[in-house]
């Protein structure tokens, strides 16, 4: 079955948009988008709906909750009035997870994060909460891994890739994130703006809980704790699809620019084989004793970095110098210099966010994959891998921990 509905939006004084609300069966409190097929809610009693698109109406799913996330995998993460948190994968049942939490928001099974009643941060990485500082009282996270919170001044602040918090314009009560250009709130007068990765936009109606869906459709609950939902692209990404990674360049971002401090051209060096560099070598990657004598290392050992492909901001790629076109790419959890080959995860494949250090090295850097959070560049038996902290947890810090040095060629 599904819940009740009634009333409409207020439109009070607006002016009619391009692309009106609908009203869609049902009652919700909190509702969450992972993209068009990916809706999922809760009600004012606890209990949770998922979004049938064939039948449009909602279906309930076993549980209780008060607040509810769903990710670009299917995965859904959920806080209960125990402030108990929970994950359910696709196909799986609700697991228990640690610690405790009033919000929580996610991008996939691996990467999500919540606040608890003390407005503290954590994010959910290589199987344990990090706690962010800061305090907020609401998280917004997209499926590339961008996060926003609003704190109870209602100050809104978004998450950089060196884990500082970056202060952005306006005022919110309440938050969600698409992508990193494309993110939705309610003000405390429950206006509702959309952040289109320049400046805030007021669209038409009121409401006390967004959603908004990475290919950009937005999704409203009023207090009456009626649903709407807008068909209008507000700037999402193309080819999305249930467990589909980005596979276009956002052209839209215009001027994106590389992260503050890093250059255009260098030569990957780790920090415990300095004398070692990362190589192309016959397509394949790996480490090899390098000082730039050897001419075919010099042009091999060398790599553009450019802003990352898939349009993530603050994440980067690699283009080899010698092999215009080529980007360093992780596949099966190794790396190889490709070019495009029209698979939905090639850009995704080949971007990555420049984190401090894993060794904690100032100047140094550590390379985090935007489609597998937590999983890193790192050297192992000189070659090179995605892999996380599980694997050789002693030397993980060290290995994958890399100086962007002066370029060979």
């Amino acid at each position: 079955g599904y819940c009740r509905l009634q009333a409409r939006i207020s439109r009070d004084n607006q002016k009619e948009p391009k692309m009106s609300w609908s009203q869609i069966p049902g009652a919700l409190v909190r509702i969450s988008i992972s993209n068009t097929n990916q809706i999922v809610g809760v009600n004012g009693v606890g209990n949770i709906y998922k979004f049938n698109v064939g039948t449009q109406n909602w279906q309930q799913i076993n549980g209780s909750a008060t607040d509810i996330s769903i990710g670009s995998d299917g995965t859904l993460w959920a806080v209960n009035n125990m402030q108990e948190i929970y994950r359910m994968k696709p196909g799986c049942n609700w697991e228990r997870m640690p610690g405790a939490a009033v919000r929580c928001s996610c991008a996939n099974a691996e990467s999500c994060v919540v606040v608890n009643s003390e407005h503290d941060i954590f994010r959910w990485t290589n199987g344990n909460w990090l706690q962010i500082p800061g305090k907020a009282i609401d998280v917004g996270v997209g499926i590339d891994n961008t996060c926003w919170v609003v704190n109870q001044s209602h100050e809104i602040y978004r998450l950089t890739p060196m884990n500082s918090w970056e202060r952005m314009p306006g005022s919110l009560k309440q938050i969600e994130v698409g992508h990193a250009n494309c993110v939705i709130g309610c003000n405390s007068s429950n206006d509702i703006y959309h952040w289109d990765g320049q400046k805030w936009n007021q669209i038409d109606g009121k409401a006390i809980e967004c959603g908004i869906g990475a290919d950009g459709h937005l999704w409203a609950v009023n207090s009456e704790q009626n649903i709407y939902r807008r068909s209008m692209n507000l700037g999402g990404m193309a080819g999305m699809g249930m467990g589909m990674s980005v596979s276009v360049t956002m052209g839209g971002m215009g001027g994106a620019a590389l992260p503050a401090g890093l250059p255009p051209r260098g030569t990957l060096r780790p920090v415990n084989f300095q004398g070692h560099a990362l190589v192309h070598s016959n397509y394949r990657c790996k480490l090899e004793d390098n000082n730039g004598t050897v001419p075919t290392h010099t042009q091999d050992g060398t790599w553009k970095i450019v802003p990352a492909i898939n349009g993530t901001p603050g994440a980067v790629s690699f283009e080899a110098v010698n092999f215009p076109g080529h980007h360093l790419r992780h596949e099966n959890f190794s790396f190889w210099l490709r070019t495009p080959d029209n698979s939905p995860s090639f850009h995704q494949d080949c971007s990555f966010y420049p984190r401090p250090a894993n060794c904690g090295t100032p100047g140094f850097y550590s390379f985090e994959s935007t489609n597998f959070p937590g999983h890193f560049l790192r050297h192992a038996n000189w070659t090179v891998e995605l892999t996380n902290n599980t694997s050789f947890p002693d030397s993980f810090p060290l290995d994958s921990s890399w100086k962007i040095d002066n370029p060979m060629a």
